[in-house]
């Protein structure tokens, strides 16, 4: 019964081990086709666009590559909000580090951005990565459900700045007005979802998928990880200070992110005011939130930026311009993070590997 039982486990390392380069090489096809597609998307765009976008481009030159590391800015004040949570666990210290943090928060979003997924991908990512520090799956999970919820809120609140800003600055109260029913509704629905965290909503998933295909969806080796991960979420929320500066850090996100508008309108030859840069990404990112289902908000930025510079009087062409520096900084940026992520997750791959081979006679 042992030699079956050995017989049996060898066979299982020996499926794993062969499964494992495939594993390696599908995501690194899947990046790859994931850059290959809004390369080719950028290009067919490119082709068809108008003369003005072309030397809008022009005008920016090289200069535009100086958004690629301004994007770190914004990165880590979310992956510091981000931590504001995970330190609730200080016996895992490493987890809770900023640099790996901002190297996850980088990854999360190039995942969302980048490859032709929903956002969802991004966050489940971000949990399997600080897992890898020692950090529980559950709390894991539920501190990027919160995150996530508090991301929502802070999008909403950005956007209703935004439109003060119109209705104050730019004598658009009408579109303050009109607004107004839709963040109401908004605000309601993120509080429906804290409700339904608060009553277990991802145990009742985990039950659910669980019914419907017969696996131990989201359960561990102690137990049921889905009613672990509602409980760290409802003691999360009891943790007033580490909401509040979690959400700080996305909304000094989404603040220090206007700067890549601002800078790109410069780079082009259209200076515009700073406030003026908040208003349009304030918009975009409500947009992008609510289009999650669409991969890279594809068309919904464009829409957004087109919209709002004709609100402040800005030019079509030149908005679609500031669309295509923001696309290209995403597949600049995410292409790097998620090269990174396959270098650091082959490494793993091939010293696991290499182990059995150097303990073996």
């Amino acid at each position: 019964m042992l030699d079956a039982a050995a017989s049996s486990s060898g066979s299982q390392a020996d499926l794993s081990s062969r499964a494992g380069p495939r594993r390696v090489w599908g995501s690194f096809a899947l990046y790859l086709g994931g850059l290959a597609l809004l390369a080719a998307a950028f290009l067919v765009f490119a082709r068809h666009a108008g003369e003005a976008v072309v030397a809008a481009l022009a005008a920016a030159g090289l200069g535009a590559f100086w958004l690629v590391p301004y994007h770190a800015l914004p990165l880590t004040l979310d992956a510091l909000g981000w931590r504001s949570l995970i330190r609730l666990r200080p016996e895992h210290p490493e987890a809770a580090s900023v640099p790996y943090l901002f190297w996850v928060a980088s990854i999360r979003e190039a995942v969302g951005s980048v490859l032709p997924v929903v956002r969802i991908g991004g966050e489940v990512a971000g949990v399997h990565l600080v897992t890898r520090r020692g950090l529980p799956l559950a709390f894991a999970t539920a501190t990027v459900v919160v995150e996530v919820t508090v991301t929502l809120l802070s999008q909403i609140v950005l956007a209703l700045f935004g439109f003060v800003l119109l209705a104050v600055f730019v004598g658009r109260g009408s579109l303050f007005v009109h607004a107004l029913p839709a963040v109401a509704v908004a605000l309601a629905i993120v509080g429906i979802f804290v409700l339904f965290q608060h009553g277990g909503l991802v145990g009742f998933c985990g039950r659910a998928l669980r019914r419907l295909t017969g696996l131990g969806v989201l359960a561990g080796k102690n137990g049921d990880t889905a009613a672990e991960i509602d409980r760290d979420i409802r003691a999360i929320y009891r943790r007033g200070s580490a909401l509040l500066w979690c959400f700080a850090g996305q909304i000094a996100g989404l603040l220090v992110g206007a700067g890549e508008v601002w800078i790109a309108l410069r780079l082009m030859g259209h200076p515009v005011d700073p406030l003026d840069a908040v208003i349009l990404e304030a918009g975009v990112q409500a947009l992008r939130t609510g289009g999650f289902f669409v991969p890279g908000a594809l068309g919904i930025q464009e829409m957004g930026l087109v919209f709002l510079g004709g609100v402040l009087g800005l030019p079509a062409d030149l908005m679609l311009a500031v669309s295509v520096l923001k696309r290209l900084r995403e597949i600049v940026y995410g292409g790097f993070a998620l090269l990174s992520w396959q270098w650091v997750e082959g490494r793993r791959f091939w010293s696991r590997r290499r182990a059995p081979s150097m303990e073996s006679p």
